[in-house]
């Protein structure tokens, strides 16, 4: 699962931004996102620009769409 992946990454010591993309509502999962280290969650159906403007954000560089 995804909290799995994430737990097994923190483990080994890497520091890898993660997006959670599910069909679970957010008020569920959100205190064990906020445990893991989660980025962003986001919910389905997932509004694609939104998630690259996070990434972008997130991340400190902006794409070119060509």
């Amino acid at each position: 699962t995804g909290p799995e992946v994430v737990k097994e990454l923190k483990k080994d010591g890497r520091c890898i931004p993660t997006y959670f993309v599910s069909g679970h509502d957010e008020r569920e999962y959100r205190p064990l996102m906020k445990e893991l280290g989660v980025n962003r969650y986001f919910t389905k159906p997932l509004n694609f620009q939104m998630l690259l403007n996070y990434i972008e954000s997130d991340l400190g560089f902006v794409t070119v769409n060509l």
